[in-house]
């Protein structure tokens, strides 16, 4: 029986495609079978044990769409183009961890998922001759690049921690008096933890901060509606306001406050170690369902009990006559703000958290989770 021998395949990747080159020379007539989880490739040509029948399978890290990939019969080689389903950067090519010896990196197309150019590793010119200018120069600004993610790895973690650990403070005394005093507890909520509730809540204003200085991924557009319509409710209404301080609705929009952040948080924490854990990812993207419409409602109703309180102390009001010659009437901008603004903002809100749970959680994802446990 004639041996099948395997060619040695070199690949690379874009956030969209994956490039196969396969080392074999005076290939004709191979037979290639493409799915969207796995290649078969046979064929007779001259490769590195001379010429004779070379084959391999390979099963993909994660599936590909079958009919927008390519491939290409060259005198040296054959060539393969071959389409993500989702735009990601692999760790790896196939499913299994142990790479087999006749699959190696193409380093001349290699790219990382935060550059442009293609990637090079001090260890990978060893056998092509020393170091240039050119890229000494490189390797350094590479560990400059490094030793400066490694830094904003570690700063993310420490603040995610910090608030962790504060907006747990916040729930855990909440609940805790709640079981001891009852009624008490619900009406002296802001006397109890309003100083600490506020400080956790101006800084959240670093994570509009975060995406904008490249910090963190995503947008600065949601957390910023989020932070301010939370900021607008704390500072400039409940905590200036002492008759709203002892209403029920603000204890449960506290309390509600605080859980959602229990669950966010650990998420945060965990992706800045580039860390995974299942549970924490599904509570993060799922007790929003509850909590946010919750959140929402208290403070709807804070607001619409603020507004004739407001009118009678003309709090952050300004009347004419004065220097500006301007005039800004604080209830009226409430009523504004709940009809204009913050009915909007919250439907954004449900709808950016929709499709992260949708990109977190869904059957893509599933798939991914089940390819990476088997």
């Amino acid at each position: 029986m004639e041996a099948v021998l395997k060619a040695n395949v070199y690949w690379a990747q874009t956030a969209d495609s994956v490039s196969l080159r396969v080392d074999l020379k005076n290939v004709s007539d191979p037979s290639i079978e493409l799915t969207d989880d796995s290649l078969t490739f046979l064929a007779v040509g001259y490769g590195a044990q001379g010429e004779s029948k070379y084959q391999f399978t390979m099963d993909f890290y994660l599936p590909v769409k079958p009919k927008e990939c390519s491939y290409r019969v060259q005198a040296r080689q054959v060539e393969f183009s071959i389409k993500k389903q989702g735009p990601e950067f692999w760790p790896r090519l196939i499913v299994a961890q142990k790479k087999p010896h006749w699959l190696k990196i193409d380093f001349d197309k290699w790219q990382d998922e935060d550059e442009d150019e293609p990637r090079q590793h001090k260890e990978d010119f060893g056998d092509v001759g020393p170091f240039d200018e050119a890229r000494g120069r490189k390797m350094v600004e590479r560990q400059e690049k490094q030793e400066s993610m490694n830094f904003k790895l570690r700063y993310i973690f420490v603040y995610n921690l910090f608030q962790f650990v504060g907006f747990t403070t916040i729930f855990c005394t909440l609940f805790i008096r709640y079981l001891y005093y009852g009624e008490r507890a619900v009406t002296t909520a802001f006397e109890t933890i309003g100083s600490q509730l506020v400080l956790t809540q101006l800084l959240t204003y670093l994570e509009v901060i975060h995406p904008l200085l490249k910090i963190t991924k995503g947008g600065a557009l949601a957390p910023f509606l989020q932070v301010c319509g939370r900021n607008l409710v704390l500072i400039l209404i409940i905590a200036t306001e002492p008759r709203l301080q002892g209403q029920p609705v603000v204890f449960w929009l506290f309390l509600v406050w605080s859980l959602s952040e229990i669950f966010r948080y650990p998420y945060y924490m965990l992706s800045s170690l580039e860390l995974e854990w299942y549970a924490v990812t599904w509570c993060r993207y799922t007790t929003w369902t509850v909590l946010y419409p919750a959140g929402f409602a208290c403070e709807a109703m804070v607001i619409l009990a603020a507004i004739p309180m407001f009118e009678e102390t003309q709090k952050w009001t300004l009347a004419l006559p004065n220097v500006w010659n301007l005039s800004f009437t604080f209830p009226a901008f409430l009523r504004m703000y709940l009809l204009l603004l913050f009915m909007p903002a919250c439907w954004f809100l449900v709808q950016h958290m929709y499709k992260q749970r949708k990109a977190k959680l869904g059957p893509f994802q599933r798939k991914k989770r089940m390819k990476k446990t088997q």
